[in-house]
């Protein structure tokens, strides 16, 4: 079964629902920068590259790094995250990026089912 999203830290990414939000607090986000966060929450504790980012949320789409970069500092800024010292996402210098926390699975029926990673 796939999940519909994950819990990490205060956080709620809600796949179906296409939002993240912390505790009863919605988080806005735009819809690359959702799909930023979804791709790095899916794949906690490795290196995610640049490139694989690229494809995974422009596929087919020629963008800039900078685009990418942008998503980046939007996730911080919406998980309260410091690139000083990250609990979230952490900045791999020009290799990719990787995220820290250990989130869980929320399954169809809203319960929690072990964690990636």
């Amino acid at each position: 079964m796939q999940p519909t999203g994950f819990r990490f830290g205060d956080f709620v990414l809600d796949f179906d629902g296409y939002a993240l939000r912390r505790g009863d607090e919605s988080v806005r986000l735009q819809p690359k920068t959702f799909d930023v966060l979804r791709h790095l929450v899916e794949n906690a504790g490795r290196l995610v590259t640049k490139q694989e980012l690229l494809d995974a949320v422009w596929p087919g789409v020629i963008v800039t790094e900078n685009s990418l970069t942008r998503c980046i500092k939007d996730v911080r800024r919406a998980l309260d995250d410091d690139v000083e010292s990250p609990r979230y996402v952490e900045t791999l210098p020009r290799k990719g990026y990787r995220f820290l926390a250990t989130p869980v699975a929320i399954g169809t029926d809203g319960a929690t089912h072990g964690h990636v990673g």
